[in-house]
């Protein structure tokens, strides 16, 4: 083994600054010492089916946790005796799943986007296109669902990108989304 591949080596084992500084921020979020157990997972894959008790973890961003909490009782009237009730619980110590998404408002940037529409024809036949350009204020966005070990909790689902900073009905729901997929079907 030459130093080349010892430096590679090192590379695969060691985590990026960037990868410690993402769960550093998702421990603050949690609420979690150094000490609790935060570890990616081995295998995608939710507590059995049943009754969950369910934790959120949205930081300052009351629409997201309005939504959850919202699909939340969807969920509870619609599929709750089939597949189970989900209860929210504040404790995130007493939560078996608990979904996060933290949007970084601190590091906001402004986008402009376009779109090009036809606009209907004329009298003559002839026909215009319109460009509009719009503004959108984006800022980078980590979603977990986190299932509970003793000690902690391990990452089953984690996404990260760009996501607008205003907020609407549908903020959150890639983190709904994904904890309803990994949710096993009740036998």
């Amino acid at each position: 083994m030459g130093p080349l591949d010892l430096v590679l080596a090192l590379a695969l084992v060691t985590p990026a600054k960037g990868t410690e500084a993402e769960l550093a921020r998702l421990r603050q979020a949690l609420g979690l010492t150094q000490e609790a157990t935060l570890r990616l997972s081995s295998r995608a894959q939710l507590p059995a089916s049943g009754a969950l008790k369910l934790g959120l973890a949205t930081g300052l961003d009351t629409r997201v946790r309005d939504n959850l909490t919202r699909w939340t009782d969807e969920w509870n009237r619609k599929e709750g005796v089939k597949q189970g009730a989900l209860t929210l619980v504040d404790d995130l110590g007493e939560a078996q799943v608990v979904l996060v998404r933290l949007l970084d408002e601190d590091k906001a940037k402004a986008t402009t986007q376009s779109y090009t529409a036809a606009e209907p024809p004329t009298s003559t036949g002839a026909s215009r296109s319109r460009r509009s350009s719009f503004t959108v204020y984006q800022a980078p966005m980590h979603a977990y669902v986190l299932a509970a070990v003793p000690g902690g909790f391990e990452i089953v689902w984690r996404q990260t990108g760009l996501a607008p900073v205003d907020q609407t009905d549908g903020s959150g729901r890639e983190v709904w989304d994904a904890f309803k997929k990994l949710r096993p079907p009740k036998r």
